[in-house]
C-alpha cells in the first residue's frame, strides 16, 4: 500500500462550506424545498472533498502541472491507490522488447537476495560471538 501524508487544499475546504451552508439554507427553509433539492445538496457537499493524498494520482497530476521538477524528483511512480514502483523498474518495464517471464525471474532473485540479506543480519544478531548468551542475573550461574 502506498503512504502519503494527508494534505488539506484550503480552496476545496472553503467551497466545502459553501455547498455546507447552502445546504443548512435549503434545510430551514423546510417545506419550501424539495427533496430532490435536498439530496441534490446533500451529494454536492459530500462531493465537495478537501483531503487527499501526497500520493494520489490526481494530486501528482497536479503537481506535475505546477511544480515538474519535483514529480521528476520522486524515485517511484504511482500507478494507483495500492501500487507504486520504482523509476529503474519502470524504465525496464517500459523497455521496447523486455520479456516479462525474464523480467520476473529478475525481480524474484533480487528479492531472494534482498531477503537472504535480512536473514543474515537477524542471525548474526543471535550469534553467540555477538553477546545474545550473556546472563544478566551474575546468581543464576
Amino acid at each position: 500500500m502506498a503512504v502519503g501524508t494527508k494534505q488539506v487544499c484550503s480552496l476545496c475546504k472553503g467551497e466545502r462550506e459553501e455547498r455546507k451552508a447552502e445546504l443548512a439554507e435549503l434545510q430551514e427553509e423546510g417545506a419550501n424545498a424539495t427533496t430532490a433539492e435536498l439530496q441534490g445538496a446533500k451529494a454536492a457537499v459530500k462531493a465537495a472533498t478537501y483531503t487527499y493524498r501526497s500520493y494520489s494520482p490526481r494530486s501528482l497530476e497536479l503537481y506535475a502541472q505546477r511544480y515538474y521538477w519535483y514529480v521528476r524528483a520522486l524515485p517511484w511512480v504511482v500507478l494507483n491507490q495500492r501500487t507504486a514502483i520504482t523509476r529503474v523498474l519502470a524504465r525496464r518495464i517500459m523497455t521496447p522488447g523486455s520479456n516479462p517471464t525474464i523480467l520476473t525471474k529478475q525481480l524474484l532473485e533480487s528479492k531472494s537476495e534482498c531477503f537472504d540479506g535480512l536473514r543474515a543480519q537477524v542471525l548474526g544478531m543471535h550469534h553467540p560471538s555477538n553477546g545474545a548468551n550473556i546472563r544478566l542475573d551474575p546468581q543464576s550461574g
